[in-house]
């Protein structure tokens, strides 16, 4: 998506990891996770400001976690910031998509099979409220780029 819109891409844990000099997993288990999820909050702000913190501009792609909305005001500043996408596949897809995932996520950590798709299927449960305040939800799991990208521009107005 970053590329087809000729913007740089960020992910969000990868910013964390880079300014803590350690990985998610450590951060969770030597600090906790408010710990974390303060350091989240941070690098949000970190890399607004370095986008020139302009609402309604499109300086980048930012991917973040599940949880990210969920903590202190991070949807609504989101909102406020950028164009946010809830990516909300069934449970047992995004099970498929995560399972190879599950060492780098401490939320998920140790699941597998119908244990985490139960777990999946808990987490958006708990965090549904502040999934449903994204501006664009994209549930088809086979979208094409440029359905994706019809989607975005409907949702704001682009070039």
């Amino acid at each position: 998506m970053a590329t087809a819109l000729e913007v740089p891409h960020f992910d969000l844990d990868e910013w964390v990891e880079e300014t803590e000099g350690m990985e998610i997993t450590d951060i969770f288990r030597e600090k906790g996770e408010p710990y974390f999820r303060q350091k989240e909050r941070e690098a949000l702000e970190a890399l607004v400001n370095r986008l020139g913190g302009q609402s309604g501009t499109w300086n980048a792609v930012i991917a973040c976690g599940g949880g990210t909305p969920c903590f202190f005001d991070n949807i609504d500043w989101m909102n406020k910031w950028g164009l946010t996408v809830w990516l909300n596949p069934e449970d047992d897809v995004l099970a498929d998509r995560l399972i190879t995932e599950t060492a780098n996520r401490p939320l998920l950590a140790g699941k597998t099979g119908s244990d985490l798709v139960e777990l999946i299927a808990h987490l958006k449960l708990e965090r549904r409220p502040f999934y449903e305040k994204a501006r664009v939800e994209i549930k088809n799991t086979h979208i094409a780029l440029d359905e994706f990208l019809n989607a975005l521009k409907n949702a704001q107005d682009l070039p």
